[in-house]
């Protein structure tokens, strides 16, 4: 196995050994400082979250340049989602108190590594979803009732809205890494 993802699988494994311990403290097993909850304990988060959604927003509206500006809208909020959601996932992986915090969940190569792979899966869910929206939007042409009509544009909003996210992931991902790139600390790069 290559040495980085030893490494990372070894500090996945210890982050969720904390948050096994942590939850067994919760309910009095044992003692462990709630240190390791990196929700509480992460310093920036909220500049991180910021950072994926500007980010998000902003990577979809590029991507979707020449699109109708409702369905730009809606896939910009599925990536203002998906930018908060991951905008974390580093210090998922190396939480801020850890004393490896800048490893394997910081590393320029597998962190490159996952962005390609969700760039790719990415790519396929959306052109899934704007197809799904597309068809959903022609079923509502053809409804019978208001109710059904209004019912087949909420999908199709709902699926222009999750073709955002990838785009979201992505951005929000890089924000994070971006930085944290800017700090003395730096970024490994295995």
């Amino acid at each position: 196995m290559v040495p980085w993802a030893v490494i990372f699988l070894k500090n996945i494994s210890n982050h969720l050994t904390s948050v096994v311990r942590i939850a067994n403290t919760k309910a009095g097993v044992g003692s462990y400082s709630n240190a390791y909850l990196w929700r509480l304990t992460m310093p920036n988060r909220r500049t991180h979250q910021v950072a994926g959604a500007i980010a998000g927003a902003g990577y979809s509206s590029i991507l979707t340049e020449g699109r109708p500006g409702q369905q730009r809208f809606l896939e910009a909020v599925g990536a203002v989602v998906g930018g908060i959601a991951s905008s974390c996932w580093p210090d998922m992986v190396d939480p801020p108190n850890y004393p490896g915090h800048r490893g394997a969940g910081h590393a320029l190569i597998p962190n490159l590594v996952a962005i390609l792979l969700i760039h790719k899966c990415g790519n396929r869910w959306s052109h899934w979803c704007r197809k799904q929206a597309n068809q959903f939007q022609l079923l509502s042409q053809n409804a019978v009732t208001k109710e059904l009509k209004d019912q087949y544009l909420a999908n199709a909003q709902g699926f222009h809205i999750l073709a955002g996210v990838p785009a979201g992931l992505i951005a929000g991902h890089s924000s994070h890494l971006g930085l944290d790139f800017t700090t003395p600390a730096g970024l490994p790069v295995f």
